[in-house]
């Protein structure tokens, strides 16, 4: 049995994805911070922050913070199966 922190959360079924956010999914934060459905539940640091400040965050919560086993589902991303890209 995989135990929590073993393995980076990544669960599909037919209509989304969630599975850990990575560089690539960078440039589509400030479409996402846009929507009015998703702002209300994102973290401030999603829409606050330069370009750079992103990166380094996804790549500390997704890498460093979940090593260190502090958290996983901050780094989550929910993604369309329509449109793969886009970060819903």
């Amino acid at each position: 049995m995989t135990e929590l922190f073993d393995v980076f959360p990544y669960i599909e079924n037919d209509k989304v994805i969630i599975r850990k956010m990575d560089m690539n999914d960078v440039a589509a934060l400030p479409e996402i911070s846009n929507n009015d459905n998703v702002y209300k539940y994102i973290s401030p640091f999603l829409y606050k922050e330069s370009n750079k400040m992103l990166e380094t965050a996804i790549k500390n919560l997704g890498g460093r913070d979940f090593e260190k086993k502090k958290l996983i589902i901050s780094n989550d991303g929910i993604f369309s199966k329509q449109n793969w890209n886009y970060n819903i």
